[in-house]
């Protein structure tokens, strides 16, 4: 498996752009907390589910029905299992037995209108801690598998101005620091279900928070927050590597504070985490097919200036006469 990361360009100190290679001097990677990534849609954010059952509500009730003496198997009619595992009586509520009041005392057309704008409030409430919890103790080093993703030339490296690094799966640092596929699948997300005034967390009915903190309720809820996103960010074919703040090797930038009212503790972080990966990682260097001249000049100078990177391959990703992207080989 590939493991690329693209640089587009960058305004240096000197006011100067070029493409962001000072990797090259001094081996440093940003390790992104959720809350600066640029998917704002979906990253490290709960699905929700209105109404219905999320897949992992299912597999709740079905580990339920198995506990019971039940029997898991293709003839298991999901209904039923919903039936007496997830849903709630219809007449348990006020505003559900009293439907007319709602309006009068709540101005609401219906239960549903009054549910649907409670729950708006909350999921976002929710998410906005999930993403400040996270983003003040982890961080977020996204790769490619491809180095000849039209896609990720253009989004990521400037429309081929910029350039790529693949790295040497193989080496040392990837065995301690373990690189994981993101799934798009949106069965697949962690999810935040509300059924006729009841909540699940991942499945876990949220009046079981006891059980949701048990370690395999929650390594699995922080790795689906963590390894998920939508649909919509599928072309990138993104592995990542996931790790904790205090790992990382500096800290600079803004400096953020959040108050994390379930455990009473003011959470503090830098804006920017940056970790170091050792230049023998450095597999090869690829050159956007759009990068100027003296950007390309400026870069293996940095490549020469550096002993540590001699056995560095350099290349230059080539669009052919049919369109496709292909690498050609440097001498330098």
């Amino acid at each position: 498996m590939l493991l690329v990361k693209y640089f587009g360009l960058v305004i240096e100190e000197s006011n100067y752009t070029e493409p962001r290679s000072s990797f090259l001097s001094d081996g440093l990677f940003r390790f992104t907390q959720p809350k600066f990534l640029n998917d704002k849609m979906s990253e490290a954010k709960l699905f929700p589910y209105f109404n219905e059952f999320s897949p992992a509500d299912l597999d709740w009730a079905k580990e339920r029905f198995q506990k019971d003496g039940g029997d898991i198997n293709d003839s298991l009619d999901l209904a039923l299992l919903k039936k007496f595992y997830l849903e709630r009586p219809l007449d348990d509520r006020y505003g559900d037995a009293f439907p007319h009041l709602v309006e009068s005392q709540f101005g609401y057309s219906s239960m549903k209108e009054f549910d649907k704008e409670q729950v708006n409030k909350k999921v976002q409430e929710i998410n906005n801690q999930i993403i400040e919890k996270i983003s003040a103790a982890c961080g977020v080093f996204s790769l490619c598998k491809s180095v000849t993703s039209t896609h990720m030339w253009n989004h990521y490296a400037s429309e081929g101005q910029g350039v790529a690094l693949i790295f040497d799966e193989t080496h040392e640092f990837f065995m301690r620091n373990i690189v994981k596929d993101v799934t798009y699948e949106i069965s697949k997300r962690a999810s935040v279900t509300y059924y006729r005034g009841s909540w699940r967390i991942n499945g876990m009915p949220v009046k079981d928070w006891n059980s949701i903190n048990k370690p395999e309720h929650l390594n699995d809820l922080m790795y689906k927050l963590l390894f998920s996103k939508s649909p919509d960010w599928e072309q990138e074919e993104e592995s990542r590597i996931v790790c904790s703040l205090v790992d990382c090797d500096e800290a600079k930038g803004k400096f953020f504070e959040f108050y994390d009212s379930s455990v009473d503790k003011l959470l503090k972080y830098h804006e920017c985490y940056l970790k170091k990966i050792p230049f023998s990682a450095f597999n090869t260097l690829v050159l956007g097919y759009g990068i100027a001249p003296e950007h390309k000049k400026s870069i293996i100078d940095r490549i020469k200036a550096n002993t540590e990177l001699a056995h560095l391959k350099l290349k230059s990703a080539e669009y052919d006469i049919f369109g496709e992207l292909e690498l050609i080989d440097i001498e330098y």
